[in-house]
């Protein structure tokens, strides 16, 4: 496998009006099962929902003061760090 990557990665190619319009006077093709000669039975889904969770979501903020902006950087350093992160 090979995958390539540019700098125009993300901006998206906006169609011509011309192509918009034109897109707007089709309508998809619609079929059935038994046009594509498939088996019904085959199309059943082999899914099963077990549980749907959502995670729960806490939040904690802690405000540092202090005189001035060096000794708030040297107690939010000492927090981190205490806390594991630094």
């Amino acid at each position: 496998n090979l995958v390539t990557v540019t700098n125009e990665l993300g901006e998206p190619r906006y169609p011509a009006l011309r192509n918009i319009m034109a897109a707007n006077r089709k309508r998809p093709a619609t079929w059935k099962a038994s046009d594509l000669d498939l088996d019904p039975a085959v199309l059943t889904p082999q899914l099963e929902v077990v549980e749907v969770a959502f995670p729960s979501k806490t939040q904690a903020c802690e405000l540092i003061e202090a005189e001035d902006g060096g000794e708030a950087g040297r107690r939010l350093a000492q927090v981190l760090h205490e806390a594991g992160l630094i």
